[in-house]
């Protein structure tokens, strides 16, 4: 069957179709979703500061996706925290990344404002991780903001 990945035993592993997460020896990267609780649980992302406030949070564990057309492969765990605020882009930017500072994450780029939005931390056990702000619609006008914060590990 062209097409199909098969294990040395020769019995077929991660097949499917639509390009969805499986099971193989490559998604094992995150036993237990260890990596994943420990991200979801950084204070970075669990505890937003007073002004900021969280709508959504979407965990995804690690995985495996069978290459379909030229994409697929092995990806980390990943969080996302969906939040709303009222406060100006400036102090937006300002209280995640203090946060992100007391929390030991440091800052790895900055936007084409100048503000950081990027940051990164490597836990106690060696995992390195990455945190990126975006907010929507950065000129607008509107009295609350919507904005993401994305990890993954």
């Amino acid at each position: 069957m062209a097409g199909n990945r098969y294990s040395p035993a020769g019995t077929e592993t991660g097949r499917n179709s639509t390009s969805t997460p499986t099971s193989t020896p490559h998604s094992d990267s995150d036993p237990g979703d260890q990596k994943l609780h420990m991200l979801a649980a950084d204070p970075v992302m669990a505890d937003l500061p007073a002004g900021l406030v969280k709508t959504k949070e979407k965990d995804a564990p690690a995985h495996y996706e069978t290459p379909v057309f030229g994409s697929g492969g092995s990806f980390g765990a990943s969080v996302v925290v969906s939040f709303t605020s009222a406060a100006s882009l400036p102090d937006i930017y300002k209280m995640v990344g203090d946060n992100a500072a007391r929390n030991g994450w440091v800052g790895t780029a900055v936007d084409s404002t100048g503000m950081t939005d990027r940051w990164a931390k490597t836990y106690p056990e060696g995992s390195v991780s990455a945190l990126l702000l975006t907010c929507k619609d950065p000129s607008a006008t509107t009295s609350t903001r919507s904005c993401t914060l994305d990890g993954g590990i």
